[in-house]
């Protein structure tokens, strides 16, 4: 299976230089919690002997001058997100590898494209400004992954039949299997893939069980993995600017009701069902805060959404003020399976839908008409007491 490989290394690093770029050539090491353990998350080329995966303790030991910083793993998830819409658009079959790091099935790319070298240029002018990309092309996953770190930035490198000979020299830490792992390799004198293979299917297996054949088999060029197409589901986002930072519950559970309200108002909306909701807070300490919640049906209101957020959202503990809100509905559905309601306030609110569209028609614009609500009643400042949010049926 003919594969391309879209990587950007030190994806996570990348991202926080894009957000800070004052961090632009420092030793950043990104760090996030295990358990009790503190490990590394990313680290950036500066960061000498750094590898991800490794405790803190150890990577402080190899580079004494890292810039600490914690990992942000919502924002990293949200701009992965866009990297793979993105090279959605080139093929519709990709594969989610992980933070910077995505699989194209490019059967019949090049034919598409008019030439293999067009193809690669169409994959690496998806990626999103301000990323380096590099493409590796090559018969499964991981050879295309080991031609993809071989390339030049914004260039792409290409396995030659001989993929054995090959990935011989490369070192055992590329391979796709734990840190622990790979440190056990290591114990064994085991630091080159041309080892591995050396060794043989046998032993390999007899020491590591299955994770022994797979490793042994890449090692040899061999990846019998196939692509796994990302699943894509119909979303529908809208975003809130605070005017002033906060971090109240009453504030939060606010602005989720807003953004549900302007999100159920479209017409798009109309008679449609959501599976998921993904809540993404920007924060003051130029981090970001995320909380996704999976609903058991398909629901067709925004009450019931607001519902159940609120009761996920009840113990919630912000990490710092949030100063923006995004809200995104996935899963968009037109079916709900379950029965329509036949009660009183359901027929109402169908009213009010169409008296506000009349108004609309009438005014050109969204008609003005509010709804008071409490915020923060114990609060000395009158403003902050209570808000008014726009009316949404």
């Amino acid at each position: 299976m003919r594969v391309a490989c879209v990587l950007i290394p030190h994806y996570a690093v990348q991202v926080e230089v894009r957000r800070s770029p004052d961090l632009q050539g420092k030793p950043v090491v990104l760090v996030h919690s295990k358990g009790s353990n503190r490990i590394v998350y990313d680290a950036s080329p500066r960061a000498t002997s750094v590898v991800a995966g490794a405790a803190l303790s150890t990577a402080l030991g190899h580079c004494k001058e890292a810039v600490l910083l914690d990992a942000d793993l919502p924002l990293y998830q949200s701009a992965s997100n866009k990297l793979l819409d993105a090279l959605g658009n080139v093929s519709p079959i990709i594969e989610d590898g992980g933070d910077g790091l995505a699989y194209v099935d490019v059967h019949g790319l090049p034919e598409m494209y008019g030439g293999e070298a067009q193809m690669v240029t169409a994959l690496l002018q998806a990626v999103p400004s301000g990323f380096a990309p590099q493409v590796g092309i090559g018969d499964g996953k991981f050879p295309a992954y080991v031609a993809a770190t071989r390339a030049h930035y914004h260039g792409a490198a290409q396995t030659p039949e001989d993929a054995r000979t090959y990935l011989a020299d490369e070192p055992v830490n590329v391979l796709p299997v734990p840190f622990k792992t790979v440190t056990r390799l290591r114990s064994f004198g085991l630091d080159r893939l041309d080892q591995i293979a050396t060794v043989g299917l046998g032993p390999m297996q007899a020491q590591f069980g299955r994770e022994g054949r797979f490793m042994w088999e890449l090692s040899v060029g061999v990846d019998q993995r196939p692509l796994v197409p990302r699943r894509s589901q119909e979303a529908v986002m809208e975003y809130l600017e605070f005017p002033s930072p906060s971090a109240t519950l009453p504030s939060l559970l606010l602005a989720v009701e807003v953004l549900l309200g302007r999100i159920f108002s479209l017409a798009y909306m109309r008679g449609r069902y959501v599976r998921s909701v993904t809540l993404e807070g920007d924060c003051e300490e130029s981090s970001s805060w995320q909380r996704s919640v999976s609903f058991r049906e398909a629901i067709g209101s925004k009450e019931r959404v607001f519902k159940v957020l609120a009761g996920a959202l009840d113990s919630v503990v912000l990490p710092h003020p949030l100063i923006g809100l995004r809200l995104t509905l996935g899963g968009v559905t037109g079916e709900s399976g379950q029965q329509g309601s036949l009660f009183e306030d359901a027929r109402q609110r169908d009213q009010l839908k169409v008296a506000m569209a009349q108004m609309e028609e009438r005014l050109g614009k969204r008609p003005p008409v509010y709804v008071v609500r409490e915020v923060e009643p114990w609060s000395r400042i009158p403003e902050r007491r209570h808000a008014l949010i726009p009316f949404a049926p």
